[in-house]
């Protein structure tokens, strides 16, 4: 497997931990405890694919954009939020985000790449 497939694989299950720690949020409350891992796992999502947008191409960099583009905006509206109050790892924490996250650019990197989860088989 290539650096760059690596990269992408390493983003995919970032992507899929923050698939479960939402998961874990919405069973939680909405607890400002898990949008804090949540915003810190999607931060490290976008950080990675800044840094592997530059050297791919075609559906890649397509599916990459979109996955950013959507991280751009709700790490904005979640740092505005966050401004609003001092949260209590118990409390609460919604904001309104019309930009739903791009499910069809992940699906599609996971089927260029191979990629199954972490989890299963």
């Amino acid at each position: 497997m290539s650096k760059t497939s690596l990269h992408i694989v390493s983003i995919l299950q970032k992507l899929e931990k923050s698939s479960e720690i939402y998961f874990h949020y919405l069973e939680n409350n909405k607890s400002y405890m898990y949008a804090k891992k949540l915003y810190d796992n999607n931060n490290d999502v976008f950080c990675s694919i800044k840094t592997c947008l530059p050297i791919v191409s075609g559906e890649t960099a397509d599916s990459l954009g979109c996955i950013l583009s959507h991280l751009t905006n709700w790490m904005c509206l979640w740092e505005e939020h966050d401004k609003k109050s001092s949260y209590k790892d118990s409390d609460t924490f919604v904001f309104q985000n019309a930009d739903s996250f791009p499910k069809d650019s992940e699906k599609k990197l996971m089927r260029l790449y191979n990629f199954n989860g972490v989890n299963k088989s």
